[in-house]
């Protein structure tokens, strides 16, 4: 890793074609989306996609000294969700709020690899959307608490 000033390099998340899904509370059905995002260097994130409500831009921040980002996902024409989630190098995890709904949400890059994100999705999709929802709500897990809802993806 290059140093910048005796400091790591600003790392943001990658510009370009995301995919990913949101989820309802705790229902388990995955709700597919599309999306192009741009991270910029002074922490902003703008973009575009789609999923199963309708197309819609997103405006947002990205804080690169916590990892955290945040945005609007605005439905053309109707009504916006707000967004909170944590990049991990690899994906971006959190929650969504629409007042009174709420849910998780997992989206990561194109670029991580159709194979890599299969296997990863069936190792841990809810698991790691609902450790994301749970310490963000309540900013720590219990040690060893595994949340795990292999039904929901094998489709069982």
């Amino acid at each position: 890793m290059t140093m910048v000033d005796g400091r790591p390099p600003i790392s943001v998340p990658p510009s370009g074609p995301w995919s990913g899904y949101y989820l309802y509370g705790h229902e388990p059905f995955k709700h597919r989306m599309r999306l192009g995002l741009t991270f910029t260097p002074d922490g902003k994130i703008t973009g575009e996609g789609i999923d199963d409500i309708a197309a819609f831009t997103i405006d947002g921040s990205f804080d690169p000294a916590i990892n955290e980002a945040n945005w609007t996902k605005s439905y053309v024409g109707m009504h916006s969700v707000e967004y909170r989630g944590f990049y991990d190098q690899r994906s971006i995890c959190g929650s969504w709020i629409l007042t009174p709904l709420t849910g998780g949400f997992w989206i990561w890059p194109d670029s991580v690899g159709e194979h890599e994100e299969l296997e990863s999705e069936v190792e841990q999709p809810l698991e790691l959307v609902s450790f994301c929802t749970i310490n963000e709500q309540n900013r720590s897990v219990a040690e060893g608490q595994t949340l795990r809802h292999r039904g929901a993806v094998r489709g069982d």
